[in-house]
């Protein structure tokens, strides 16, 4: 995934006072496995708090119920709006959920695109690096720190070519679920799992699917049977989606 840090990013996001607008996205529709442009919002829905996100999030169904298209984010600060004893940092300038709604979608080839960046440099040093995972490892003596590299562009690409970096991030990974978001700031997303679809069950109704990245096995009967499991969980397949 293509993803900039946020104190990287702040110099680009607008305030919280100022209303966004999704001008342009890019999105797959999984059900056609056709890749879609929209342009010319009829709206956008924005929270820029967590008592919002709810609302937010039904806003976006009902606009999805009256047949229009619907392409938006929910950020992982978002997490505390469904259940309060989930904590997460907050950058105030960046929303918690976005979706901009449009009447009509454009087929898209995502036949790559240009685009131009300057020299990388990091944006977190290894004194920094070392002091965090030394403030993880001493809350959690039994954590296991993840080696994580963040690094930003500059000068950053133009406006009209954040697409351009889109398509080509898209072209490189073969990711199979992927969104661009133009909010003024642009979102580039490319992913290898399915977090969650909708999918109809054959007694009616719909159930979520999963593809995540990692193996996925379903919960035995009691925590005895739960225990004897762990060694293989990290070699279960991720070949099949999972719906509940």
């Amino acid at each position: 995934m293509y993803q900039r840090t946020a104190n990287q990013l702040s110099l680009a996001l607008p305030s919280n006072d100022q209303p966004l607008i999704a001008e342009r996205a890019i999105a797959r529709d999984p059900q056609t496995d056709r890749w879609h442009s929209f342009e010319r919002p009829l709206t956008t829905l924005t929270a820029w708090t967590l008592d919002e996100v709810s609302p937010v999030l039904a806003a976006a169904e009902r606009h999805a119920a009256q047949g229009s298209w619907v392409v938006g984010f929910v950020s992982y600060d978002a997490g505390p709006a469904f259940d309060r004893a989930n904590r997460a940092l907050r950058n105030e300038r960046v929303p918690l959920a976005v979706f901009g709604v449009y009447a009509d979608a454009d087929d898209d080839p995502l036949d790559g695109g240009v685009f131009s960046c300057g020299d990388w440099t990091d944006s977190v040093m290894a004194e920094e690096f070392r002091a965090g995972v030394g403030a993880v490892k001493g809350t959690s003596p039994t954590a296991t720190p993840t080696r994580s590299t963040s690094r930003t562009a500059g000068p950053q690409p133009s406006a009209a070519r954040h697409s351009g970096l889109f398509r080509s991030l898209m072209d490189a990974q073969r990711a199979p679920y992927g969104v661009y978001l133009d909010l003024g700031f642009a979102l580039c997303s490319a992913s290898p799992e399915l977090f969650l679809h909708r999918t109809p069950l054959d007694g009616g109704g719909s159930g979520p699917t999963s593809l995540p990245m990692k193996g996925l096995r379903r919960r035995g009967i009691s925590d005895a049977e739960d225990a004897r499991w762990p060694r293989s969980w990290w070699r279960a397949p991720r070949t099949e989606p999972r719906t509940r």
